[in-house]
């Protein structure tokens, strides 16, 4: 290791500039001595170029460790670390947090290259990407009791200073199975067989783009109260716009803020769209409850009813109401795991359209060297109706899907923030009724930020 043995206890959150590196031996560099060194060698001007950012002469050493970029003869992740602490205290924050990055990116399990980066977004502003490195750094188990203690200050700052928020993921949309159609050339209906599924409930792949926007606001008014305001739009745009579809939903109300926990209610509105035109709307509530269990464990619920109001579809009014929780376990600086499970009920007018779902699943994510990281997911799902069809000789329709969903994101390749990533999920629908069962393959290739 090129980085400090030993991290150093951070400043507070409210100090406006980083403390200077502690300048006891078990917090210098493996191999960094006390000794004088010759500006004739290039760890020369390395020690020189530390010394001087120790001492507040920042801007000399950013020269100096620019000259040593690529130089064989020296480590280059204690360059990179270095030159992004001298661009720090020359006033640059921008070209640090760049280099941290970078830096990060090709080595996620440098503890002190996320503590840095992490306390540099949050002095620029950058709440949500502060969050996640403090977040993944007190999972560690071997963090120094001192520095476990500043991360924690820092995520009580950013809970108390939570404001606007926001998220954009802009993708092409490859889909082998746009409408969830099925392959079935025949079907037997009324006992008889030869009918031949129409033109919607036959299988139509197709290139779509997917767009998927957020924005958050709260309000926090005391230490333990607060008001969330939440608005979400989702697009899926076809060359066949029949295939099209646009979701938009708010979400508003007041949460309760505690030590560990936080619960909220909020009210629900939200319109859809489908080929264009005005298709339903729907009003509700949901309650939702969180809680630190310990610095890695993060468990969530949520209880959402929405009533919901179709202009062409009477046979689809009705209420959903869905149960959801979630646990995540952050298991290192560079790795995170996640459990889920759902109950969802769908009552409406039309009885065998009305049904009844639970659902489970599993996922976990890991950030690899040179930018990389992966993601994988599981979803297991059944869902029975509640009233057979004479067409389909009163067989109970039950429906068995099993989704696996992949994720890989390349981190080293931003552009205004916004990084590369690719989603793909296999979907196999297995119905008690042929005609329903399917498989679909979706890909999403696009750019994604939070800001």
């Amino acid at each position: 290791m090129v980085l400090f043995a030993a991290a150093m206890v951070w400043a507070t959150p409210g100090q406006a500039q980083p403390s200077a590196a502690p300048s006891d031996q078990s917090s210098q560099p493996l191999g960094a001595s006390n000794a004088p060194y010759s500006m004739d060698s290039a760890r020369g001007r390395l020690e020189t170029a530390r010394r001087l950012i120790e001492s507040g002469q920042a801007p000399a050493a950013r020269e100096l460790l620019r000259a040593l970029r690529n130089e064989p003869t020296v480590d280059q992740i204690e360059v990179r670390f270095l030159l992004a602490m001298a661009s720090l205290r020359s006033g640059d924050p921008v070209a640090a947090i760049a280099l941290w990055r970078d830096l990060l990116s090709d080595h996620p399990e440098l503890v002190r290259v996320r503590l840095e980066l992490a306390r540099a977004l949050y002095e620029t502003g950058s709440d949500q990407s502060a969050r996640f490195h403090f977040e993944r750094l007190r999972a560690m188990a071997d963090l120094p009791a001192a520095v476990r203690s500043n991360v924690e200050r820092f995520i009580d700052a950013l809970d108390a200073r939570r404001g606007w928020s926001a998220n954009l993921v802009v993708a092409l949309l490859p889909d082998s199975n746009v409408n969830s159609g099925t392959t079935m050339q025949s079907v037997t209906l009324y006992g008889l067989p030869g009918f031949v599924p129409s033109d919607e409930l036959q299988q139509r792949s197709g290139v779509g783009l997917y767009v998927l926007g957020s924005l958050g606001r709260v309000w926090q008014t005391s230490s333990d109260f607060a008001w969330v305001g939440r608005a979400s739009l989702m697009r899926r745009d076809f060359m066949n716009n029949r295939f099209d579809d646009m979701n938009l939903r708010t979400d508003l109300g007041p949460r309760w803020i505690g030590e560990r926990d936080e619960a909220g209610v909020l009210a629900v509105l939200s319109q859809r769209w489908l080929g264009n035109e005005p298709a339903s709307y729907g009003v509700g509530v949901r309650l939702e409850w969180s809680r630190r269990i310990e610095n890695w464990w993060l468990s969530q619920l949520s209880l959402e009813r929405v009533d919901s109001r179709w202009r062409s579809y009477p046979e689809l009014d009705g209420a959903a109401t869905r149960l959801f929780g979630m646990q995540r376990w952050n298991l290192d600086a560079t790795t995170s795991v996640h459990a889920g499970a759902e109950w969802y009920r769908e009552q409406l007018v039309s009885k065998p359209l009305s049904n009844q779902r639970i659902s489970g699943l599993v996922g976990a994510n890991r950030d690899f060297g040179r930018g990389w990281s992966l993601g994988v997911q599981w979803r297991y799902a059944v869902t029975r109706y509640d009233e057979a069809l004479a067409a389909f000789d009163y067989v109970d329709r039950r429906d068995t899907t099993n989704t696996l969903s992949l994720s890989v994101a390349q981190r080293t390749l931003q552009w205004h923030g916004l990084m590369p990533v690719l989603y793909m999920s296999f979907i196999l629908n297995d119905s008690s009724l042929d005609l329903f069962s399917y498989r679909r393959a979706v890909a999403q290739i696009g750019l994604s930020r939070n800001f």
